[in-house]
């Protein structure tokens, strides 16, 4: 998966839209892509969501909206995966998504939004919904629903879930800085596989920090030669699923080898690449110099031996040849072995 998955949860009309979107044109400014996904975009359609009846008039139905079933959690989260392999960054936002377990375990951090009732139910008063909330669906739907999604999401910080805890009735520039703070310092590795030039000041601009003395670039080129043939250029392709999990999983164990690395950025492109043009460039940052210089090096040498990229070189003569990393024959074995352990299966 190529995205950092960030979640925006915690009380109804506790601001996370409009959090949300203040993120993600923070974000965007630091030129990261990034994608906004809403869980109301998945709610069924209302026949379908569970109607309760009401505590003192039980002929009066609610559609119980506060219940993760009214949810299409399962599309909600293949679109996930879906977007998670074509942007930088995704803001997942959702007052349930803190109840989703398969919707948790892709979010790198989460954001739980926290209000006491009342300033709660004045906002709420506030708001139209369709269906429009009738008298006593907040106090028997609305608010019991907010301390289930915060004993869940307090059990979540207890089982060692990466997430945060914010009040609601800030300021909102104070909690739109408390968050992109929180967020920042989960914003690790910046992973891209693309057809057009890299722009390796972008790179640079990803993992500079104020707290870090040293950026360390290495940049991989076409050359002109091979054994004493000329190139004209290379042509790469890639598995990009499997490339991408590889260069997130190479980037983790990076920081677990130099811990004081404090950014990442690995840019590879696919294509034709004509000689002397990038086709693969990487930077990271650290307080002093020895730790990014030894990451970069070890990134380097890590990615050519585990990720699934080839490349086609095109001679001068019209002969070409496709190439593969020579340290990847371990990987190409691997991925046999599971082929053929598949076709036994069928």
């Amino acid at each position: 998966m190529r995205a950092t998955i960030f979640g925006i949860s915690g009380c109804t009309n506790g601001g996370k839209t409009t959090i949300s979107t203040r993120i993600i044109e923070e974000l965007k400014k630091k030129d990261l892509e990034v994608a906004h996904i809403c869980q109301d975009d998945y709610f069924k359609e209302k026949e379908l969501v569970e109607q309760v009846s009401h505590n003192d008039f039980p002929e009066v139905l609610f559609y119980h909206y506060d219940n993760i079933e009214a949810v299409n959690h399962k599309t909600m989260r293949e679109f996930i995966l879906e977007v998670a392999m074509k942007t930088d960054v995704i803001i997942l936002e959702g007052n349930m998504i803190c109840e989703l377990e398969k919707v948790v375990e892709l979010m790198d951090h989460i954001i739980f939004i926290t209000m006491d009732k009342d300033t709660c139910e004045k906002r709420r008063n506030n708001r139209i919904y369709d269906p429009a909330d009738l008298p006593g669906y907040f106090d028997q739907i609305v608010w019991p629903a907010y301390l289930e999604h915060y004993e869940t999401a307090k059990k979540l910080e207890a089982q060692g879930t990466s997430i945060s805890f914010q009040n609601g009735t800030d300021p909102l520039d104070e909690i739109v800085r408390n968050v992109l703070k929180m967020l920042e310092k989960k914003l690790f590795c910046l992973i891209r596989i693309q057809f057009s030039e890299i722009t390796v000041e972008k790179l640079e601009k990803f993992v500079i920090l104020p707290n870090c003395g040293a950026v360390s670039t290495f940049i991989g080129t076409t050359r002109d030669n091979f054994k004493g043939k000329k190139v004209l250029s290379l042509e790469y392709e890639c598995y990009e699923s499997m490339a991408y999990k590889e260069l997130r999983r190479i980037c983790w164990k990076t920081k677990e080898k130099f811990p004081d690395v404090e950014r990442i950025a690995v840019v590879h492109r696919i294509g034709k690449v004509e000689v002397g043009e990038s086709s693969i460039a990487i930077s990271t940052s650290s307080p002093h110099r020895r730790e990014a210089i030894e990451a970069t090096h070890f990134l380097i040498d890590t990615i050519k031996s585990c990720v699934p990229v080839f490349k086609k070189e095109v001679y001068e003569d019209g002969s070409k040849s496709w190439k593969e990393n020579c340290e990847f024959e371990d990987f190409k074995k691997e991925l046999n072995n599971k082929i053929d352990l598949a076709q036994e299966e069928i």
